[in-house]
């Protein structure tokens, strides 16, 4: 099973399932393409649940909140180890 790693430029340290990369990763894509709502869901789907629960706290502010920009932000590093592990 193959993995795609990376860091996110906020300097998270991330690994992605090579079968989380499906339809339904690309479904739940086009939905946040429409509405940031859905970002949370790419998100678990490319990380899974325990690394997106590390994630979120990685990016945690002073008051608890997780800000959907940064979040936003960082799946461009998501699919770029995606993309570059597919090169290889």
């Amino acid at each position: 099973m193959a993995t795609y790693k990376g860091t996110t430029g906020t300097g998270f340290e991330f690994e992605i399932d090579e079968n989380a990369i499906d339809m339904e990763l690309m479904d739940s894509i086009a939905d946040a393409g429409d509405n940031e709502i859905y970002i949370g869901r790419v998100i678990g789907r490319m990380l899974g649940k325990e690394q997106k629960k590390a994630f979120y706290n990685h990016l945690r502010e002073k008051y608890g909140n997780v800000p959907i920009d940064k979040a936003s932000e960082c799946l461009t590093d998501f699919f770029n180890a995606v993309t570059a592990g597919k090169n290889c």
